[in-house]
């Protein structure tokens, strides 16, 4: 007997509870393998715009960092 003949021969609650388990399983299969969902691919762009105001000294050096930098920096002659 095949797997589509199994579930002509439940009855009607069981078909019901059978359909829910196999819309379940579909909602794990994308949760666990998401790159098979081509529908959820990220829109380039999406974000643009919500930035509203930067820092001007945001690429500045950070002072915390000065010590760490100093080292990095007189260990790069050593070589």
């Amino acid at each position: 007997m095949t797997l589509e003949e199994k579930i002509r021969s439940l009855p009607p609650e069981l078909k019901k509870e059978t359909e829910d388990f196999v819309e379940f399983l579909l909602k794990k299969k994308k949760q666990d393998f998401p790159e098979t969902d081509k529908s959820k691919e990220r829109e380039l762009g999406l974000l643009r715009g919500t930035v509203k105001q930067m820092s001007s000294d945001f690429d500045e050096p950070l002072t915390e960092f000065g010590e760490y930098m100093s080292q990095k920096s007189a260990g790069r002659g050593k070589k």
